[in-house]
């Protein structure tokens, strides 16, 4: 674990997602998506991946290495 900050992903269609004491591990990227449920945030199968929160489509996914991965514009960590 490197620092516990505030993290904005901006994701492709410029929605920002704010992830509060988030723990930076460079070595651990897999599995974030799955923190998001708890909080109304959803991902919609079907020709595309795609992340929603409540009813809204707020960002696109990609299969990547068997994975689902947000695609994102840019990442700022605040400590």
């Amino acid at each position: 674990m490197k620092v516990i900050g505030t993290c904005y992903l901006t994701l492709s269609n410029d929605f920002v997602l704010e992830w509060e004491m988030t723990f930076y591990v460079p070595s651990f990227s897999r599995n974030l998506i799955s923190r998001l449920v708890p909080f109304g945030y959803s991902i919609k199968f079907s020709e595309t991946f795609s992340l929603f929160y409540i009813f809204d489509c707020v960002g696109n996914c990609v299969l990547s290495n068997g994975f689902i991965a947000l695609v994102y514009k840019t990442m700022l960590l605040i400590v």
